[in-house]
């Protein structure tokens, strides 16, 4: 399985369509609002939201092949 993304919120309620599409568009910044965020570029399982929940990872993270090109 290859994961290139990964970003957890915090929700009294189910999200909208565009709270998804807007979540799904990762801009590739760090979003501090999250609970957590996982970029997961080359494996790091380091949290970049700045709320230190790193991944614990059991077995190797790699790097993958090169994702599709994101979509403004």
């Amino acid at each position: 399985m290859y994961i290139m993304y990964a970003r957890v919120y915090a929700m009294d309620t189910p999200p909208t369509a565009a709270q998804v599409n807007a979540i799904s568009m990762h801009s590739g910044t760090p979003d501090s609002t999250a609970w957590a965020d996982w970029p997961l570029e080359g494996g790091d399982p380091s949290d970049a939201s700045g709320h230190g929940r790193t991944l614990t990872v059991v077995g190797t993270v790699g790097t993958g092949p090169a994702g599709p090109p994101q979509v403004p």
